[in-house]
């Protein structure tokens, strides 16, 4: 028998909704949309979500959770990571979603993101029984974790995300990759360990790369879902970015014109990441963390 689920993950940059079909277990189809409230503005200088963001987010939510509920969702689970982690006054925002919605938000730490992200890729990879390496760059902060089909074997988040990374060093592409690979240090010592390996990138920003370098106008999972692009694809159009004023940026090809504005530090982070593990390439999944959280719900609810 078929069962409907809704999963809501309230990032740094934009809130993403899963509406899934499942039956035993396994999910059969699956729905994502996503609205960008850059909800995590200034919250690396402040520690404070601005009004008119906690405004603008509690009505994505709002509007989710209204489309789960025409969807006829069982149940609905809605996660908050990076940016509501960090404020201190995150307890307006929680407490407006539950007044507007009658759902509680599940503020999950920097160690549960990593876990929930590969509990995701594993639930849509070709080869779970390859050690891999998952990279998820958010707006707020990067996970990453080690491990194949008996577990995981390393994670780590570390707060460089790509509008984190923008509201610090704007365009002064030196001084962000001098930081990141300082940042990076712990994480390339522990993947030093591993001989093989394959990366797998999940988030926003290794999305966006691929569209662009495909020319994906309209994004669709079966054309983004295990495509690869590799180390040299995404430097030259870092690079080319890099160059662009942001109005020709806006109209690229497969980037939405909101993300426009913090793709660069995306880049950035991304092409370290590759350059400092000496990958060529990079595998793309479009099974992330909402997935994830939701078979981590489910596992909890032992459904």
């Amino acid at each position: 028998m078929n069962k409907k689920y809704a999963s809501i993950d309230v990032g740094t940059n934009s809130i993403r909704c899963l509406l899934a079909e499942l039956e035993d277990g396994k999910l059969t189809k699956a729905e994502k949309t996503l609205e960008m409230t850059r909800i995590g503005e200034g919250v690396n200088a402040t520690k404070m979500l601005q009004s008119e963001r906690i405004l603008s987010s509690t009505n994505a939510i709002k509007k989710f959770v209204d489309e789960a509920k025409s969807f006829r969702a069982e149940d609905i689970f809605i996660m908050a990571t990076s940016a509501v982690r960090d404020a201190e006054n995150r307890a307006v925002f929680l407490n407006a979603v539950k007044a507007a919605t009658g759902y509680d938000i599940d503020v999950i730490s920097g160690t549960q993101e990593a876990d929930i992200g590969f509990k995701g890729v594993m639930a849509g990879a070709i080869s779970p029984e390859q050690t891999k390496l998952v990279v998820d760059i958010g707006g707020g902060s990067t996970e990453f974790i080690i491990g194949n089909a008996k577990g995981i074997l390393f994670s780590k988040s570390i707060d460089i995300g790509a509008v984190r990374m923008t509201n610090m060093f704007g365009s002064d592409y030196r001084a962000l990759s001098s930081y990141v690979d300082e940042k990076l240090k712990l994480v390339i010592e522990r993947v030093a360990v591993e001989k093989t390996f394959d990366l797998v990138g999940i988030g926003g920003t290794a999305t966006t790369f691929l569209t662009m370098l495909k020319k994906i106008e309209c994004y669709r999972r079966e054309w983004v879902h295990n495509q690869t692009i590799t180390r040299s694809e995404i430097e030259a159009l870092s690079e080319a970015l890099h160059r662009m004023p942001l109005e020709d940026k806006k109209k690229q090809v497969g980037l939405d014109p909101k993300r426009a504005d913090i793709i660069d530090a995306g880049g950035v982070i991304l092409s370290r990441i590759m350059n400092l593990i000496h990958a060529e390439q990079m595998t793309i999944s479009d099974y992330d963390n909402l997935e994830g959280y939701l078979f981590y719900r489910l596992d909890a609810l032992k459904i």
